[in-house]
């Protein structure tokens, strides 16, 4: 397949440029990586001799990283790099083109993991973000979010669509998801993710637990589903700070070691919803 030229500005660009306030992360993160390094990981995908011209993987790849950076679906996705000029220019997409929709995003994606690129191309982007300054390691945040499927939904009760088989239903708060849910590993002090993990939308937050320990952290901060006695002897076993919320029944407070109903001096649990917004 043939990539769609997204090189010659229009004149709506051009117009556009001349009021848009510029600089912000997404510029400095533009302007500061290497992007050859990432198209040298991404010459691997060849696409169809078929069909209209697709878009080059790397504005594809920026929509991957503009999901994980701002926790968007690929329904949100495919909105805000339609709506927002900050999102638009970092993918290199002109105002007067089309972007991508949402199975697009998805077809992306299910690219990169089929040819086992996820991971080499996130350990490249936090290389450089990292040498950049930008990862500073001081403690992970670990959260999970759940993603809609783009296919249509089966009846529920454990229903698949053969067309996603790995896509499966969750509840949280009394609302019903049919999808994914990618468990993140996000840096306490930049909000950056450093790793991401997917998997149906009915496995548990706490069986990824030990996977998104970095190594090379100070502590690891996580909500009260990662709470396991498992993960607490393997955080100290590796002198991380254990900033992992308590269950709060009765019966594990009790459990905790030395407590009387209360940890003096436990490190308070800094979600990964706070971590600091994009500029």
């Amino acid at each position: 397949m043939t990539c769609r030229d997204l090189s010659q500005p229009s004149f709506v660009e051009a117009f556009v440029s001349g009021y848009a306030k510029g600089g912000g992360f997404l510029q400095d993160i533009d302007e500061a990586f290497d992007w050859g390094a990432i198209e040298v990981l991404l010459s691997l995908i060849h696409g169809s001799t078929k069909g209209a011209p697709g878009y080059p993987p790397l504005a594809m790849f920026k929509i991957i990283l503009l999901q994980q950076w701002y926790t968007l679906s690929d329904p949100a996705a495919e909105e805000a790099v339609r709506d927002r000029l900050s999102f638009r220019r970092f993918c290199g997409i002109p105002l007067d083109r089309e972007t991508p929709d949402h199975s697009s995003i998805w077809r992306f994606r299910q690219t990169l993991d089929s040819l086992g690129l996820s991971a080499a191309l996130l350990a490249e982007v936090n290389r450089q973000l990292e040498a950049r300054g930008l990862i500073v390691k001081r403690g992970t945040l670990v959260d999970a979010t759940l993603i809609e499927a783009s296919v249509r939904r089966p009846y529920e009760g454990g229903g698949v669509n053969p067309r996603d088989p790995d896509a499966r239903f969750s509840r949280k708060r009394d609302k019903t998801y049919f999808g994914y849910k990618a468990h993140l590993a996000v840096d306490e002090e930049s909000g950056l993710v450093r790793q991401i993990q997917m998997t149906s939308a009915n496995v548990h937050d706490g069986r990824l637990g030990e996977r998104l320990i970095q190594g090379d952290e100070q502590g690891f901060f996580a909500d009260k589903a990662y709470d396991s006695q498992a993960l607490r002897e393997t955080l100290a076993r590796r002198g991380l700070v254990d900033g992992i919320a308590w269950k709060s029944s009765i019966t594990a407070i009790r459990s905790r070691p030395g407590s009387s109903f209360s940890t003096p001096g436990r490190p308070a649990f800094v979600p990964a919803s706070s971590a600091p917004a994009r500029r």
